[in-house]
């Protein structure tokens, strides 16, 4: 199945929803913060165009394997600059994290192209609109000691952002899918999972007194900044197919 039209439609009137409210941001007034915004919007963009295109053209498990190998080391290497360097610490996040690497390798190895792009338009769009409705309307924390830039607003109007979009992506790729009453849970799976891998990756960040796993993406951070949601999200998703309960 080639790239369908409609994913591009998603993907062009996301990324202009997101200018728009960039641009709207910054004529707030003379912020340190407008240009690192385009930087992060770009970045962004190629990112997603990169996973959309693994996806579609089947080599989205090597992609899978590098995000968790690279993931792997900005974990231990979370720990070494936390400066405290408590075993327990590594220990809990290690197996936590390896864990999770599995599922998303199994997720990735075990579905077929429409599933994971299905999947993964759900969690960009979720994470997307979270930051976009965050920076425009966001007034009340959510969970500030954890993200302390996520807010209530944001975290509802990602979710929304989501379930509305699943609707379209349905509507277009029906034929292709499972029928509606299969996806419900996995949707809602993909929601959640999504939101907790944020929060759980934040969460050892918050442990290690760091801001970001890395700067190895410009205006992101790390790979874990980026695929947190992603990798939870696919990791549950990965055992409930093996195990045959999706």
């Amino acid at each position: 199945m080639s790239l369908p039209v409609e994913l591009i439609v998603i993907v062009c009137l996301y990324f202009l929803i997101g200018a728009i409210a960039i641009i709207t941001i910054n004529r707030r007034g003379q912020d340190p913060q407008n240009k690192e915004r385009w930087i992060k919007y770009w970045f962004y963009l190629l990112v997603i165009l990169v996973t959309i295109l693994s996806i579609q053209y089947l080599f989205f498990t090597w992609i899978a394997l590098f995000i968790s190998v690279m993931g792997l080391f900005e974990i231990i290497s979370a720990w070494w600059r936390s400066g405290k360097r408590k075993a327990w610490v590594l220990i809990i996040g290690l197996f936590l994290y390896l864990v999770i690497a599995f599922g998303f390798l199994l997720f990735a190895w075990d579905s077929d192209s429409t599933y994971l792009l299905f999947t993964y338009t759900l969690i960009f769009t979720q994470d997307g609109f979270a930051q976009i409705i965050g920076q425009l309307m966001g007034r009340k924390k959510f969970l500030p000691a954890i993200s302390p830039d996520k807010t209530l607003a944001g975290v509802v109007g990602g979710c929304a952002a989501a379930l509305v979009i699943s609707a379209f992506i349905y509507k277009w790729l029906g034929t292709y899918l499972p029928s509606v009453w299969i996806l419900i849970p996995h949707i809602l799976i993909t929601c959640f999972g999504g939101l907790a891998g944020d929060i759980l990756a934040s969460k050892f960040k918050r442990i290690c007194g760091i801001k970001d796993y890395s700067n190895l993406i410009p205006g992101h951070g790390g790979v874990l900044d980026r695929f947190d949601s992603f990798m939870l999200a696919g990791a549950i998703l990965g055992y409930l197919i093996r195990c045959e309960i999706l």
